[in-house]
């Protein structure tokens, strides 16, 4: 069975520590990859928690479990776990529809979602090419995971920022967007806190107490600025136009992560009154890939499959 794996464009950047301020964002990502590699750990793993200071919240606990460094191609090689909490899946034998537990499996460890990714050090920026996997680790338990071991285990990093790419241009759309007509964000409680601080306290400050109150896993906000009257439909959104305007413009400039939002769409008239519609999530610069996951397995496969289109990208860059 053939299935479509999409690949999304990142960068990532670390800023030392006053007292490490001769390090450049290079030499602390590979301070880190070293740390975190198995060998160099006795074949162990460095876990971290990132929901460890969560109340009422499942534990997302995550590992890199490979790192290998290509000298030639100056790339790094990843793999990233998380060990799956919470609800057990069920499984559904070949002969019947019977669902059944997986008590079996579970006696013999935990189960896990692994997300690939590629980190590529010929730019002076560090580009990140991860797989975009639903219920593996994300672009930002990446980014967290790294920054925890940079900031609290190595101390030699004091801020790390994770930038992504979209083929879409946020000047376009700001520049043209003359009214919005709806949009629908989806956010995990926790994520709020990635939401730039004034935007968060304006327009979101009651969502996590009302996410937590609930024990919700996501939000999801749907809005629309119909208004049937007499003459037809208009449109009430002087606010809507205020808050996408604002919220974009702190994508744009990295004050807000695009990667904490599961989905962000906006439809919305341009300045020549044609309806327009965009999702910031799946308007990630990236690339797709065919690929039988029944039969690569291998992290040198998995290169082989994605290496091309990595390289034709970094062309661009």
């Amino acid at each position: 069975m053939i299935d479509t794996i999409t690949f999304n464009l990142n960068s990532i950047h670390f800023s030392p520590k006053k007292e490490h301020s001769s390090k450049n964002s290079k030499d602390i990502l590979v301070e880190v990859l070293k740390y975190v590699t198995p060998f160099n750990l006795g074949n162990k793993v460095h876990i971290v928690d990132r929901h460890k200071n969560r109340k009422n919240s499942n534990a997302r606990e995550l590992f890199i479990d490979s790192v290998v460094f290509d000298h030639r191609e100056k790339r790094y090689k990843c793999r990233i776990v998380l060990i799956r909490s919470g609800r057990a899946p069920m499984l559904k034998p070949y002969d019947t529809y019977e669902l059944i537990p997986i008590d079996e499996v579970n006696k013999l460890g935990s189960l896990v979602e692994v997300t690939h990714f590629y980190i590529d050090m010929n730019k002076p920026k560090i580009f990140m090419f991860i797989e975009f996997h639903a219920n593996g680790p994300r672009a930002m338990d990446i980014e967290f995971y790294l920054r925890n071991v940079a900031h609290e285990v190595l101390n030699i990093a004091k801020e790390t920022t994770l930038q992504t790419y979209l083929d879409v241009s946020l000047d376009k759309v700001l520049d043209n967007m003359k009214e919005v007509l709806n949009f629908e964000i989806k956010i995990e409680p926790q994520n709020l806190d990635s939401i730039e601080k004034n935007i968060k306290n304006h327009y979101f400050s009651g969502l996590r107490s009302f996410g937590n109150l609930l024990k919700t896993r996501f939000l999801n906000i749907k809005a629309s600025f119909e208004v049937t009257e007499k003459n037809g439909v208009v449109y009430d959104n002087k606010e809507a136009n205020t808050m996408m305007g604002k919220l974009l413009r702190s994508i744009r400039n990295n004050n807000t992560e695009i990667s904490a939002f599961k989905n962000f769409a906006i439809e919305y008239t341009d300045n020549d009154g044609v309806n327009q519609f965009i999702n910031l999530i799946k308007n990630q610069k990236g690339f797709d890939i065919d690929i039988d996951l029944m039969t690569v397995k291998s992290n040198r496969h998995w290169y082989e499959a994605v290496k091309g289109e990595i390289d034709e990208i970094m062309k661009t860059l």
